[in-house]
C-alpha cells in the first residue's frame, strides 16, 4: 500500500506530457505595388515588389524579414528636369500582432539608390527632347514604424493594410543640387540627404500550417 502511494505521489509531482500548437511563420506579398505597376504603366512607370516573412519568436511577435526592388522613371520634379530613380532594399525588424488584429512594429532600412537625371526641351512643334545630365549611385540607411490591421480570411490567408513612416540618410556622391524623389524601400521622399516617406501596403499572408509539439504541462 506504501508502494503504491508513493508511486502516485511521485507521477503526481512529475510534469505532465501535453500538446501545444507551434506558431506559424506566414509568408507574404505587397499586393497593391502590383497593382501599381499595371494601372500607371506610362507616366510615372512604376516597377515595385515586395515580399515578406514573418518568424514568430514569443506570444504574438514575430521577426519581420522584407526585400524587394522599386522604381521610378520619367518623374519631373520640376518643369525642367527629369528624374529616374531604381534599386533594391532589404527591412530587419520586429512587429506585435494584437489579438484584436491591430499590427505594430518597427524595421531597420538598407537599399541601394540609383539615380539618372535629365534635362527636359519642351518642343511644340517637333515633340519634347531630353538630354542627360548625371548619374549617380547612393545608399540609404534608416529606419521605419508601420501602424496596420490586419483581418483573416481563411486558415490559411490573412489580409493587412498598413501605414508606414520612415526616416533614411542618403551616402554617396550627391554630383549636384538635385534632390534624391523616389528611394525604394521608402518610396516617395522629401529632403536630401536626410529623407523622410510616408506610405501605404496592402499585403496578403500565407499562414503554414501550424504542427503540434509536446510541451510539459505543470
Amino acid at each position: 500500500m506504501k508502494t503504491a502511494l508513493c508511486i502516485i505521489i511521485l507521477f503526481g509531482s512529475l510534469p505532465a506530457i501535453g500538446q501545444s500548437v507551434q506558431r506559424p511563420v506566414l509568408i507574404g506579398i505587397d499586393v497593391a505595388k502590383p497593382v501599381l505597376s499595371l494601372v500607371t504603366p506610362d507616366r510615372p512607370q512604376f516597377r515595385l515588389a515586395e515580399a515578406t516573412v514573418k518568424i514568430p519568436i514569443a506570444k504574438g511577435r514575430y521577426l519581420s524579414i522584407m526585400g524587394g526592388y522599386g522604381s521610378l522613371n520619367s518623374d519631373a520634379v520640376s518643369r525642367t528636369v527629369l528624374i529616374n530613380a531604381q534599386g533594391g532594399y532589404a527591412k530587419l525588424g520586429t512587429e506585435k500582432i494584437h489579438p484584436d488584429g491591430l499590427v505594430t512594429g518597427w524595421h531597420g532600412l538598407v537599399s541601394s539608390v540609383h539615380e539618372q537625371g535629365a534635362f527636359l526641351f519642351k518642343g511644340p512643334v517637333f515633340g519634347d527632347y531630353s538630354e542627360p545630365t548625371f548619374t549617380r549611385q547612393r545608399v540609404s540607411v534608416g529606419f521605419e514604424g508601420h501602424l496596420g490591421y490586419q483581418r483573416t480570411l481563411s486558415n490559411h490567408l490573412i489580409f493587412r493594410v498598413s501605414g508606414r513612416v520612415g526616416m533614411a540618410g542618403l551616402f554617396g556622391n550627391r554630383v549636384d543640387d538635385i534632390k534624391a524623389v523616389f528611394v525604394p524601400g521608402l518610396g516617395y521622399v522629401i529632403g536630401d540627404p536626410v529623407v523622410v516617406g510616408f506610405g501605404l501596403g496592402l499585403h496578403l499572408f500565407f499562414r503554414t500550417n501550424p504542427r503540434p509539439v509536446a510541451v510539459s504541462l505543470p
